[in-house]
């Protein structure tokens, strides 16, 4: 959401650019930390059901901050905001691609045996 914000604030002329550059680069910030958190995250041994699952939410994890620098990349560009948008575009699927690991590793239930 914050990320979306930003870029409409830029789209709307509401914040001006070096403003913006440091929304995103502070939001960038943060993404990154909270990726680097997740590495302590591990699969207890006593559920290793949820390895596989742990293992896909993390790859997708891998996948936001490297969005992330792209929309500031995109900022950057000295097109018409062409590939920021895209990037935004990619950094949301990314995202969404992560909050859907997380809400099928939520929704698993092992059968018993």
């Amino acid at each position: 959401e914050q990320m979306v914000q930003i870029n409409a604030d830029w789209d709307a002329r509401s914040v001006g650019y070096a403003d913006t550059l440091a929304a995103m680069q502070a939001l960038n910030s943060e993404i990154q930390t909270w990726r680097q958190g997740l590495d302590g995250i591990t699969v207890p041994g006593s559920l290793p059901q949820y390895a596989d699952f742990h293992a896909i939410m993390i790859g997708a994890a891998a996948e936001i901050p490297t969005k992330s620098s792209a929309v500031i990349e995109g900022l950057q560009a000295p097109d018409t905001g062409e590939a920021r948008r895209a990037a935004l575009a990619e950094f949301n699927e990314a995202v969404t691609a992560y909050g859907n690991q997380v809400n099928t590793i939520a929704a698993y239930r092992p059968e018993s045996g």
